[in-house]
């Protein structure tokens, strides 16, 4: 048997499938967080600072937003730290800020963001000229119809960038509780995500870059809370 021949080619067929399962982790983490109930006896319960602040926002029922960034080949995982069980939304936000130095709040409109520090991802700088949608009652449409504009297309091949696969056919943990309708124009990608999130109610989005060898993903997903 050739190893020399061998060897890369294991190596190129594991690749895929380890970024595969990265990608899919980050977004059922996503949605376990939404949906879990928190089941610890304690007053303390161990999360990340984007579990807590999903957790914090669904507790508060308020529309918020996650910029996250994944380095494929740091193993290290995200750091975790204390909260109380039972969160409240802004001592959330004060612990977050006074422990996690890698993350920033923005609140326009009313919506929340938790971004990382530093540059903003290019493609949530986009403008969108306009965007429709009427009476959807499932999340993940809304998205799909967004990242299926023009400028967003465009901006997506110049980044050489694509979207995640939503691996085990991933979905929305619930739909809207009644159809959503938004319309709006020359607006940010990020600040239209804000204003789907504030035409429900109380939807939570996450932005997720990937930056793996040879590799630029990104995955978007809304919840309905």
């Amino acid at each position: 048997m050739n190893v020399g021949k061998v060897l890369p080619a294991l190596m190129a067929l594991w690749i895929p499938i380890a970024l595969g399962a990265v990608f899919d982790h980050s977004r059922t983490n996503f949605y376990s967080v939404a949906l879990q109930s928190d089941k610890s006896a304690g007053e303390f319960v161990s999360l990340t600072s984007e579990e807590a602040f999903v957790k914090a926002l669904i507790a508060a029922r308020e529309p918020g937003g996650i910029v996250s960034t994944v380095d494929c080949m740091n193993t290290q995982a995200k750091p975790r730290f204390l909260f109380p069980s039972a969160l409240v939304l802004q001592p959330t936000i004060d612990l977050i800020r006074e422990r996690d130095p890698r993350y920033r709040f923005l609140t326009t409109d009313g919506v929340i963001n938790l971004l990382p520090e530093g540059t903003e991802p290019e493609l949530l700088r986009v403008r969108i000229k306009e965007f429709r949608v009427d009476k959807v009652r499932v999340p993940n449409l809304v998205i799909e119809k967004l990242l299926a504009l023009p400028e967003i297309r465009k901006k997506s091949t110049a980044l050489k960038s694509s979207e995640t696969l939503k691996l085990g056919g991933l979905s929305s943990p619930s739909d809207f509780a009644t159809p959503l309708s938004v319309h709006f124009s020359n607006v940010s990608l990020r600040d239209a995500l804000n204003l789907i999130a504030r035409a429900y109610g109380n939807g939570i989005w996450k932005y997720t870059e990937f930056s793996c060898p040879g590799k630029k993903k990104f995955s978007l997903d809304l919840i309905a809370q």
